[in-house]
């Protein structure tokens, strides 16, 4: 099993979404993997410079 995070930042104030169809980018073909948007900082309050705390929070 492999987790890759990207972080990225989107100015909430401008309303910034990605769509969900970009997750199609990070899929490699014939394979099983899944792509999923994991939204971290706000919704465990984590600040993304908590580089470790993310890193563990990914792997589980």
């Amino acid at each position: 099993m492999e987790t890759v995070v990207i972080n990225l930042h989107e100015s909430e104030s401008k309303g910034a979404q990605l769509p969900d169809d970009i997750l199609k980018l990070l899929n490699e073909p014939n394979t099983e993997e899944q792509s999923k948007w994991i939204e971290v900082s706000h919704s465990s309050n984590l600040r993304t410079s908590h580089n470790y705390i993310l890193k563990n929070y990914s792997m589980n």
